[in-house]
């Protein structure tokens, strides 16, 4: 009962969502002049596009981001303490030879390193972001042209116009091609930062603190309590 009432709740959310925001572009794209400007300074590619698909994945994207989102946020809240509790100083080499004692390192060693996740995955997700749109733009010009064609077929026949039909298909999906290359390098960026945070997150405590557990100062399920509130 309590997962087919989330179902129904969330797809209710959904269509409400999509309701609110398909009227409002609605309104804004075939009210007076609006309609006619896109065509002119190319100011908007494919508008039925984003009315229709930008505005479904935005209502999907946003019921999954939500409460990861709060959950992160209270994750952070609650094991904030147990992570201050547990860190030690940390000491940082200079170049001068010495060592700077950080007091909190394991604390400010986890912000950091969510602070350098967070803009990282950013940057490059802006790349992808951009990519993406690219590739729904070609996308939607290929199964444009491919609709032309069908819909045109009597006189495209008539007048011999297949070889320039599947030319011109042919170069769309060119398009489509050339642009995939980028578009997977910059997944596997995203993908590998990813990755590499999920493995920082399990050594860093583990290298930092196993001396002290060597040493009698800090117990194995403290080691486990600092991994698991860093990740956090």
């Amino acid at each position: 009962v309590h997962h087919g009432s989330q179902v129904v709740i969330a797809y209710t959310l959904r269509i409400r969502i999509r309701t609110a925001l398909t009227g409002e572009l609605l309104g804004r794209w075939l009210g007076g002049r609006g309609f006619y400007r896109p065509s002119q300074d190319h100011a908007l590619d494919h508008p039925e596009q984003r009315v229709q698909e930008d505005v479904y994945n935005f209502g999907l994207y946003l019921l999954q981001l939500a409460p990861t989102l709060v959950g992160s946020a209270t994750s952070f809240y609650l094991y904030s303490n147990q992570l201050w509790l547990l860190s030690s100083p940390l000491p940082v080499p200079t170049p001068s030879g010495g060592q700077i004692m950080i007091p909190r390192g394991l604390y400010v060693l986890a912000i950091a390193t969510a602070i350098i996740a967070t803009v990282s995955a950013h940057l490059i997700g802006r790349i992808y972001t951009r990519l993406d749109v690219v590739r729904q733009r070609i996308e939607a010009g290929f199964r444009h042209d491919l609709g032309q064609a069908r819909e045109f077929a009597e006189q495209i026949v008539l007048g011999g116009g297949q070889p320039l039909e599947e030319a011109r298909a042919r170069h769309d999906y060119a398009l489509i091609r050339r642009n995939w290359r980028p578009y997977t390098a910059s997944a596997a960026g995203l993908e590998s930062v990813r990755v590499l945070i999920t493995l920082l997150v399990t050594i860093i405590p583990t290298a930092l603190l196993f001396p002290l557990v060597l040493v009698g100062k800090m117990q194995v399920g403290d080691l486990t309590i600092a991994g698991v509130a860093l990740g956090a």
